[in-house]
């Protein structure tokens, strides 16, 4: 993701670009769901990723050290009928706050 924003200020011009980021989630380990949603559950993870890093550039860990080798997400709770997509972009906003830390 590599986006140029431009501001004005008292009538200059300044253009910053932000740094692309390459994120690669080689596992996300799903358990407690049908095997068909476990694709569309991590396609959600990725938009929502996809948004996050574009809305607010790198998070503070990535941007100090680059790499994060492993990355607990904890566990958390979905009420029973909840649709992939949503669990996804939960999954999603949850890594990326412990990116920001």
């Amino acid at each position: 993701m590599r986006d140029s924003v431009a501001t004005r200020k008292a009538g200059h011009t300044t253009s910053t670009v932000q740094p692309a980021i390459n994120l690669h989630i080689e596992e996300l380990v799903l358990h407690g769901f049908a095997p068909g949603e476990h694709h569309r559950i991590g396609e959600a993870v990725r938009c929502e990723l996809t948004q996050l890093f574009s809305k607010r550039g790198p998070s503070a860990l990535l941007t100090r050290s680059g790499d994060a080798e492993r990355l607990d997400g904890g566990t958390f709770e979905m009420n029973t009928g909840m649709k992939p997509e949503l669990i996804g972009a939960q999954v999603a906003r949850r890594v990326h706050r412990l990116l920001a830390q």
